[in-house]
């Protein structure tokens, strides 16, 4: 932590986000949010998440700009089909693209029992499959941390880690990408995974990435759509690890995505949204790093508020402060 702390210094007073690079482009922008099963199940109190889709929902300016909004797997497969309409309709009169949260790997017997990124043969298919009844197209899988939980992560409690080698998370993977295909050919698959693991070198993460890139890509006979960087702010090891996996990524060809976002111990939304206005100085302005995706993702209570876009302490108002800054 004393590491993110010294390179954070002089910007947390910095009031806005400023201008990132100058000369980039604006890069792609991901929106993803606390559905409200998450927040009931957690005691969170709800938030006005379904209050995003309805026509006239004022975030008028960040809903220009946002270009892919990615529902998670628990809202596809618990949210009825009224809600799930809404979310689909919403996006569409916005021109906004769909993505979903994808666990590819498999649970075999005695292990990956409620871990995350572990789930059953053919959900992935079922969650795309209720998609397209209700009139959705989806554009992305967003794989779920795959090689973190199928490979590294060991629990401390009695949950059971599978330790799978990296060829048969690939082919998890594969199997389960190629049944989503069937009902949604072109869609785009590509990979969310963790940085900031306390375990591991940067190095070694580095090359795990590596062998996992190559043998995805070996696996389905495409290389991975995009990575998206979950960046664990708190973590003083976080940006070494980053920093080491970006050329990694780039040498692969692959989009890199960062998300944008405040920490868990953020107490309000205001500070939540200060926090992610200084991550985003840090890796665009002190690390000179303007993303191809910028992700602007909240898995945490905070920010309880999607809207308005136009108020200091919304998701929606960080995009717009964010798209104003560049």
């Amino acid at each position: 932590m004393a590491l993110l702390g010294l390179l954070l210094v002089g910007f947390s007073l910095v009031a806005g986000l400023g201008r990132a690079v100058a000369a980039e482009p604006l890069p792609q922008i991901w929106m993803a949010a606390t559905e409200p099963f998450r927040r009931a199940a957690l005691g969170w109190g709800r938030n006005d998440y379904m209050e995003l889709f309805p026509p006239g929902a004022p975030w008028r300016t960040a809903a220009r700009h946002v270009q892919v909004f990615q529902i998670a797997k628990q809202f596809v497969e618990r949210a009825s089909a009224q809600q799930l309409s809404l979310v689909i309709a919403g996006l569409r009169r916005r021109g906004i693209a769909l993505a979903m949260q994808g666990v590819p790997n498999i649970a075999p017997r005695g292990c990956g029992r409620g871990i995350e990124s572990y789930g059953p043969p053919r959900d992935m298919a079922n969650d795309a499959a209720r998609i397209k009844r209700l009139g959705g197209q989806l554009a992305y899988i967003s794989m779920d941390e795959p090689l973190f939980y199928g490979h590294l992560f060991t629990p401390h409690d009695q949950r059971v880690a599978c330790h799978a080698p990296i060829a048969t998370i690939a082919a998890d993977a594969a199997r389960k990408i190629a049944a989503a295909r069937r009902i949604f050919p072109s869609v785009q698959v590509g990979d969310t995974e963790p940085f900031g693991i306390p375990f591991i070198s940067a190095g070694a993460w580095a090359s795990l990435l590596q062998h996992w890139f190559s043998a995805f890509q070996a696996a389905t006979g495409q290389p991975l759509a995009f990575v998206h960087a979950d960046i664990v702010w708190l973590r003083p090891n976080a940006i070494s690890q980053f920093e080491a996996a970006v050329p990694v990524i780039r040498r692969n060809g692959i989009p890199l995505g960062i998300i944008y976002n405040g920490t868990p111990a953020d107490p309000t939304s205001a500070a939540w949204v200060a926090d992610a206005k200084n991550h985003i100085r840090l890796i665009e302005r002190r690390l000179g790093i303007v993303p191809a995706m910028a992700v602007f993702q909240t898995w945490t209570k905070r920010p309880r508020q999607m809207l308005p876009d136009t108020a200091a302490n919304t998701l929606t108002g960080l995009i717009a402060a964010y798209v104003a800054g560049h």
